[in-house]
């Protein structure tokens, strides 16, 4: 008996008072940091996809043995991690495959099966789409997935008491989205100022005619008669002539305008 009490010692202490095998998601937990690793410094999209290949077997193996309540949850911000590097790459791919004009402008056109996907992240401007009617994010939106992805691995580190709840942690999904609604304002004030700049401007005091009738004279402006002394917008008329109508401004100036004019 003596002999026995040792091993249900180390068994206990395997688990710890987390309630969690460690041992069980080691595999796991080093193919989520190559991940992180890879990000940090550096990695194209083809590695990309095979390191994410690598965490999602990792998850499916991992998945069979995890017993108890808290092994699941710590298995399910593992998935919620994987989800968002895996949008990540689809949006990547999206970037490489959209044409030269997009990248320079730090765009990506995004497929509606791909956007439906995206909505859960609450990306801004996802569902703006540019002045061709496309959908579009900004390619920030990639920094912002793997900030996410890398908060749900320090949740997992939490969990699994790798690192003592409390800890200092490098929230920059808050930071990216807001960069991105800036981003997305500046695309949107510069569309509006594009559409204004190419409607003709039309003087709300341009004179249509001058009629003269048994009433007196009357001035056309727009659709509607005026006489003189009435208001329109916001000046006043004081003088018809042959050709001209002359108006008094707020600040007290008169000017006039001729017929057509």
């Amino acid at each position: 008996m003596k002999k026995i009490i040792p091993l249900l010692i180390l068994a206990v202490g395997v688990v710890g008072c987390s309630g969690i095998d460690k041992n069980k998601f080691n595999d796991l937990n080093r193919s989520a940091k190559a991940i992180e690793g890879a990000v940090a410094v550096g990695v194209d999209l083809s590695k990309f996809g095979e390191l994410l290949q690598n965490f999602s077997t990792e998850i499916a193996i991992t998945r069979d043995k995890v017993k108890n309540e808290k092994e699941t949850r710590l298995l399910a911000l593992y998935g919620a991690a994987l989800e968002a590097y895996r949008d990540s790459a689809a949006l990547w791919a999206a970037e490489v495959a959209g044409d030269e004009a997009q990248r320079m402008a730090n765009m990506i056109a995004v497929p509606p099966d791909l956007a439906s996907s995206l909505s859960r992240y609450g990306i801004p401007g996802l569902n703006i789409p540019d002045a061709n009617g496309m959908v579009v994010v900004e390619n920030d939106a990639i920094q912002l997935l793997w900030a996410l992805a890398k908060e749900k691995l320090n949740e997992a580190a939490v969990l699994s008491n790798i690192v003592k709840k409390g800890g200092v942690f490098e929230q920059r999904s808050g930071e990216i989205r807001k960069k991105i609604a800036l981003n997305v304002q500046a695309r949107i004030d510069a569309e509006v100022q594009a559409r204004e700049a190419s409607v003709p401007k039309i003087d709300p005091l341009m004179v249509a005619g001058i009629l003269v009738g048994s009433e007196g004279t009357s001035v056309m402006i727009g659709e509607n008669l005026y006489k003189k002394g009435e208001m329109v917008e916001g000046c006043k008329i004081v003088d018809i002539g042959a050709d001209f109508v002359e108006f008094l401004d707020k600040d007290g100036k008169t000017f006039r305008r001729e017929i057509g004019r």
